[in-house]
């Protein structure tokens, strides 16, 4: 027996991100009642963009991997070669979100580290500032600050492996 569809009135607790893809299903299925929808009291769009993947310029792509697997602690979503020797590598954070297509740079000239003209390009968020701050300490990660407290969260700068500025933050709790 297929379950009843979700009406606005209903809820339902909705633990992970639901894709645009998902909820073509779940109207295809008659699991909600149109593709814009409400679950969790939030409004939910089949037509909603949502930003996959950015490319990242890298001068080794392994050198880089292990940067952004062991240092950053995100995963490796996909890592192929291809019969013309091309290699796609992207990884990103363990629970989803936008990934990054790790390029080599082709020559010397190719602005790695530089991507964002010396301004922060790439704001990590994490429930747990501390934790992480000191997971990526001892990974080995460089700091260019101590930790501090904005009316926006909890954050400090870090440099990637070839020394372009990111922010660890932590928004406020609400």
């Amino acid at each position: 027996m297929m379950p009843p569809p979700i009406r606005a009135t209903s809820t339902v607790s909705v633990t992970h991100r639901v894709y645009p893809s998902r909820i073509r299903e779940l109207f295809a299925a008659g699991r909600i009642a149109h593709p814009t929808s409400t679950i969790s009291g939030k409004e939910i769009r089949s037509g909603v963009l949502n930003l996959q993947n950015v490319t990242y310029l890298v001068r080794d792509i392994d050198h880089a991997l292990r940067f952004f697997t062991d240092a950053l602690g995100f995963v490796v979503r996909q890592d192929e070669t291809f019969e013309s020797g091309w290699r796609r590598v992207v990884v990103g954070p363990d629970g989803g979100g936008t990934g990054f297509v790790l390029a080599l740079a082709v020559d010397d000239d190719a602005p790695v580290g530089r991507q964002a003209a010396g301004d922060v390009a790439f704001f990590l968020e994490t429930d747990d500032f501390a934790g992480q701050h000191r997971r990526m300490v001892e990974a080995g990660v460089h700091f260019r600050e101590d930790p501090r407290h904005e009316a926006y969260g909890t954050v400090a700068v870090f440099e990637d492996l070839y020394g372009m500025p990111w922010d660890l933050i932590e928004p406020p709790k609400r």
